[in-house]
């Protein structure tokens, strides 16, 4: 398993590759169209640290139907439950904000003009938050593992 500072990385990587989507996403529409092959990259980054992150803590934030060849134990249930809430109060906060957001910018006109690359990076933006967000809780907050000696009672046994 990755150490925790590895696993870390990972996360910012993935939300990185987030706002490197989105950054794309919003040159295309107010700069230049050919500025949107900026996204190619980016999903490969965040495609590359998703992935790395979804193979760490595979036994922690997939259900069991999801995968049947990884067992859980009581404390990695409670993991990817904590996980989750967490995940989900992240997520209900990121939409107040939005919301907010919304009703200030349709009040008050800031943007005249919502245009099909502006939903896309948004419409990205909430996919992939979703899609990540428990399993970067987990990979953010699951402490390193230290390898403990064998008890003493092993060690004289094997003598």
């Amino acid at each position: 398993m990755k150490s925790q500072a590895q696993r870390r990385l990972l996360v910012i990587g993935i939300f990185v590759g987030f706002f490197l989507i989105i950054g794309s996403f919003w040159l295309a529409a107010h700069v230049a169209k050919p500025l949107l092959a900026l996204a190619i990259p980016a999903f490969l980054l965040l495609g590359y640290c998703y992935w790395q992150v979804s193979h760490v803590v595979r036994g922690y934030s997939y259900p069991d139907y999801v995968c049947r060849n990884v067992t859980t134990d009581e404390r990695q249930a409670k993991i990817r439950d904590r996980s989750f809430v967490i995940a989900y109060q992240i997520l209900a906060i990121c939409f107040s904000i939005f919301g907010v957001a919304v009703m200030f910018v349709m009040d008050f006109s800031w943007f005249r003009y919502v245009t099909h690359n502006t939903v896309q990076a948004v419409l990205w933006f909430v996919l992939l938050l979703a899609a990540a967000l428990p399993s970067c809780v987990v990979a953010w907050t699951l402490p390193d593992f230290q390898d403990e000696p064998l008890p003493e009672v092993l060690v004289t046994q094997h003598r």
